[in-house]
């Protein structure tokens, strides 16, 4: 029977990231396994931790542990794909198509690259709360934006706040605990 690892040391990792996939695996027949440090065997090993190195697996696949490694950087992604040992794995997935673009921009000189390259797929850590929280915006009469800014740079904040007032939309703003959020809505 081929085996799956999954590494990662978070619970959120395990719970949200490789849960669903590891689902999918087991009914189609493969045996899988959650580690935190990829020295198991295994035939294919997916990794989602800051700095992961590849264990004992035939094949390793690497993702982003957080949206948010990639505030200070930008746009110096190879930077990050440096620092996050990228080269040492078989094949990276990445969250989107500006992670893809930052990638394709720096690839040919970095020596840290996995061994296939990289696809755009999304952020596994994301699918559960779009999919829990996500509802139609028809016959609403007035749609709510939840903003949960993480770091305060390049006016980018202000900018949310006046295209939402703009666009007509209430906006709710997190601002640093899940219990604080101050809410703004447009007049009408």
């Amino acid at each position: 029977m081929s085996k799956i690892v999954f590494v990662g040391q978070e619970p959120m990792t395990r719970d949200h990231i490789w849960g669903p996939l590891a689902r999918e695996f087991e009914r189609n027949g493969w045996k899988t396994i959650f580690c935190q440090n990829g020295t198991t065997f295994g035939d294919i090993g997916f990794y989602c931790e800051d700095r992961s190195v590849p264990g004992n697996q035939k094949f390793t696949i690497i993702t982003i542990n957080g949206l948010d490694q990639d505030h200070v950087i930008r746009p110096f992604y190879s930077h990050w794909f440096e620092k996050e040992n990228w080269g040492l794995f078989d094949l990276g997935i990445l969250p989107g198509n500006r992670w893809f673009i930052g990638w394709i921009t720096r690839y040919r000189s970095l020596k840290n690259t996995p061994r296939l390259g990289v696809i755009p797929v999304g952020w596994f850590k994301g699918d559960k709360a779009v999919n829990q929280h996500s509802r139609p915006l028809t016959k609403k009469t007035v749609s709510t934006v939840l903003y949960a800014p993480q770091t305060e740079q390049d006016g980018k904040q202000r900018a949310v706040v006046e295209a939402t007032h703009k666009a007509g939309l209430a906006l709710k703003i997190n601002i640093g605990r899940m219990n604080t959020i101050h809410s703004y809505f447009p007049s009408y």
